[in-house]
């Protein structure tokens, strides 16, 4: 785990403030249906949103290492290694979400200043390609956690998009919507309806009926150093260390 200078006033924020369960919303804008190959994590686009805050959007550097990325969730456990499992899940359709394919197009540029004779849009780099992008129509995706509903709206101000394709129009919002909730059980905020709705580790508190496999669980979830046994969005929940989580104040 790496720790910057720059993402410790972010801790020291976020570790004091209050939590309480919440419900974040996406509305996206008509016409304008979300593109995920993967389910969208909402600790992923916050800890995108801090990182980009705080190094005023140069980056990180790369590294095969994970960086410590404070949220203002509510930390539900951590790794031996200090990876954190934050109390939140991915996004979900509010209401009925119809799958649909929708599709682009590359076609080949003008010879205004090459000679025409080299563009073959048959074969090579010049070839006409038609993309199917599998989307999911639904006017609003919603996520659960525990976490303070000030600092969360303050970092998604600067969120636009969710999903993929953004640069073309995809999964562009119209709102966020942040309202605070009661769950039922604060293990709610990662297990909905019997089902994972955030990966979650071997070791962890919650274990899944099915045979655990490789999962990325904490942000970023694409980053291969984060990857450990685990079971993934979906999978339906054996067990949950009841007493642990009371003893964590949830």
């Amino acid at each position: 785990m790496i720790y910057l200078d720059e993402l410790q006033p972010y801790t020291e924020r976020y570790s004091a403030l209050e939590t309480r369960p919440l419900t974040v919303t996406a509305h996206l804008r008509s016409g304008s249906p979300l593109v995920a190959y993967d389910p969208v994590y909402l600790d992923g686009l916050l800890a995108w949103a801090v990182m980009h805050t705080a190094t005023q959007g140069h980056g990180l550097a790369r590294s095969d290492d994970p960086y410590w990325l404070p949220l203002p969730l509510r930390l539900l456990w951590a790794s031996g290694d200090g990876l954190p499992l934050w109390g939140c899940s991915v996004f979900l359709p509010v209401g009925d979400a119809e799958p649909d394919t929708v599709y682009t197009h590359k076609r080949p540029p003008s010879a205004d200043l090459i000679d025409a004779r080299k563009i073959k849009p048959g074969v090579g780099r010049w070839m006409d390609r038609r993309v199917p992008l599998p989307v999911r129509t639904c006017d609003a995706w919603q996520a659960r956690c525990v976490g303070n509903a000030d600092a969360i709206r303050e970092l998604l101000a600067g969120v636009a998009f969710l999903g993929k394709r953004r640069g073309i129009g995809f999964g562009e919002i119209a709102e966020w919507e942040i309202a605070e909730v009661e769950f039922v059980d604060a293990i709610d905020a990662i297990v909905i309806n019997g089902k994972l709705a955030h990966a979650v580790p071997a070791d962890g508190p919650i274990s899944g009926a099915a045979a655990p496999a490789l999962v990325g669980w904490t942000p970023p979830q694409w980053l291969p150093a984060v990857f450990g046994m685990g079971w993934p969005v979906g999978t339906a929940v054996d067990r949950v260390q009841a007493d642990w989580f009371e003893a964590a104040g949830l």
